[in-house]
């Protein structure tokens, strides 16, 4: 087998339950903490990796959420609705959970 191939198959480490409708993006913060969703439900969900930390619901867009990103610093989520370069939410994470 070739140097660092896996050898065994993925397991399913952790579930996420919260969204109404599919997911449509996922994007994970650079500190690797936390983990941003975007669904057809029209919302975000800011998931910690740390299980005693609850998840955030973000509601308030009018269509389906197709895009999310974190800022390279991780400080900041951005999201969008279908077209991808019109920006639509920005809020700093620190004020949202402990990182």
């Amino acid at each position: 087998m070739a140097q660092g191939a896996i050898s065994e198959d993925p397991t399913l480490e952790r579930s996420f339950r919260g969204h109404k409708d599919a997911v449509t993006a996922v994007a994970f913060n650079p500190n690797m903490k936390q983990l941003l969703s975007a669904s057809l439900d029209m919302t975000l969900m800011l998931w910690n990796f740390k299980p005693t930390l609850r998840a955030y619901r973000f509601t308030g867009h009018k269509a389906a959420v197709h895009c999310v990103a974190f800022s390279p610093s991780g400080d900041y989520e951005y999201a969008a609705p279908i077209a991808p370069f019109h920006l639509s939410a920005t809020f700093p994470t620190r004020t949202l959970a402990k990182t």
